[in-house]
């Protein structure tokens, strides 16, 4: 059924992609929207195009914009038919874009405060590991997982804990560097390369530690994986 609605734009994106065709599918998500009433569930709104078609609707309509579309309801999302107006003015949904552009922090007693990014449902921070910089991503979890979760996160940025999963993911590589570099280097050379980056601390206690290797590896990150109970459990390339 086809019906117009106003609607509050959280970002314009790509869905994917028909590979033996031009064809890309387009991406609105809507945080939230109006026909007859306010819905504040959050929604998507499909449409095929070209890549310049993707373009052209970027430029158009951007994040945090209020627009009047007409639609095609679906079960699951709305198939876009037409952009009416872009931007355009509602006094209930400029309340909730106020609210929604503000940011959201957890505050945590030993790696301060972090902040929550939205699209990828997650909560981030720049923290220091010893002599290297990088990024803590904790996945989004209720208050008391997450309160785990960065208990996990304090016990992994000790100095030593650092050490040791350098020194595996050395370990590891060693046998591989003569395949992707032409030289062979042994675990202890390849510990003054491995540059740490992000960890990645999952609801379940699993986490993922990446290293760069200064272009040993092609520009690839050294991913180590573990476990809160079970330790170090692989690396990868």
């Amino acid at each position: 059924m086809k019906k117009e609605i106003i609607a509050l734009v959280d970002e314009v994106g790509v869905d994917g992609k028909h590979y033996k065709k031009h064809i890309w599918v387009g991406a609105l998500r809507l945080i939230a929207w109006k026909d007859e009433t306010l819905h504040t569930e959050e929604k998507m709104v499909h449409w095929t195009t070209t890549y310049d078609g993707l373009i052209d609707m970027s430029a158009r309509i951007t994040n945090y914009m209020i627009v009047r579309l007409i639609i095609e309801e679906q079960v699951s999302h709305f198939n876009l038919i037409d952009v009416v107006q872009a931007p355009v003015e509602d006094e209930e949904l400029h309340r909730l874009r106020k609210s929604a552009k503000k940011p959201v922090y957890y505050e945590h007693p030993l790696l301060g405060k972090l902040r929550y990014n939205k699209r990828f449902e997650c909560f981030t921070k720049k923290i220091q590991w010893d002599t290297d910089k990088g990024t803590v991503t904790i996945q989004q979890a209720d208050d008391a997982v997450l309160a785990q979760q960065c208990a996990d996160v304090v016990a992994l940025l000790e100095r030593e804990k650092l050490q040791q999963i350098k020194q595996y993911a050395a370990t590891e590589l060693a046998p591989l560097t003569e395949e992707w570099t032409g030289k062979q280097y042994e675990s202890c050379e390849l510990l003054q390369h491995l540059v740490f980056k992000d960890i990645v601390m999952q609801v379940d206690g699993e986490f993922t530690v990446y290293f760069s290797t200064k272009a040993l590896f092609k520009e690839h990150l050294i991913q180590v994986e573990g476990n809160r109970t079970h330790g170090l459990k692989g690396m990868s390339i």
